[in-house]
C-alpha cells in the first residue's frame, strides 16, 4: 500500500511540473531564452 502511494505522488509531481513548464514556455520571451539554450547545443 505504501509503495502505491509513492508512485501516485510521484505521477503528481511530474503532472505539477509538466504544467508548470508549459505555462512557462508560452510566454513568448522566456520561450526564446529557452530556444537559444537548447539551439546552441546543436550548433
Amino acid at each position: 500500500m505504501t509503495r502505491r502511494t509513492e508512485v501516485v505522488s510521484k505521477k503528481e509531481e511530474m503532472m505539477d511540473a509538466s504544467i508548470k513548464l508549459f505555462h512557462v514556455l508560452t510566454d513568448q520571451e522566456t520561450f526564446e531564452t529557452y530556444q537559444k539554450t537548447f539551439l546552441s547545443i546543436f550548433v
